[in-house]
């Protein structure tokens, strides 16, 4: 299993490495290896993150698992994983006011978990997706 810990509406890092975890899986060809994301982003949706999975060119077999800051945080904890919300800061000019720098800023990193939920690797993006996919293929 890979798992990973994105924004669906995030217009930084998180679209790179949906777009590498898709070579990862189009590496792989027939072998098996779910995708599972915790989100970072409370507001994430089931249409929003469908866009994204769109967007990146996921195969099947992924699931986004979303909820409540109170609800995701002991999980992003758990695994190191630091969220921050950034309000950004207001800008006047004339009379167009505008904020700058708004989004939810987090640790970026890919775990590959073995059989029995062990750890096996972890990749900072970018990530290489035919090492990924070559680790996974000797666990699988």
């Amino acid at each position: 299993m890979l798992l990973t810990f994105l924004d669906s509406k995030c217009t930084n890092l998180c679209p790179i490495e949906g777009a590498q975890l898709a070579r990862v899986q189009r590496a792989l060809g027939s072998v098996s290896a779910p995708i599972v994301v915790v989100s970072v982003n409370p507001a994430d949706t089931a249409a929003s993150v469908h866009a994204f999975v769109r967007r990146s060119g996921w195969r099947p077999q992924w699931y986004w698992l979303m909820g409540s800051r109170r609800v995701l945080a002991p999980v992003w904890r758990s695994f190191g994983i630091g969220v921050r919300m950034n309000p950004g800061r207001v800008v006047t000019a004339g009379n167009t006011t505008v904020r700058l720098g708004k989004g939810i800023q987090h640790t970026t990193a890919l775990f590959l978990i073995g059989p029995g939920g062990r750890g096996r690797s972890i990749y900072l993006p970018p990530f290489v997706p035919s090492q990924v996919a070559a680790n996974v293929r000797t666990i699988a």
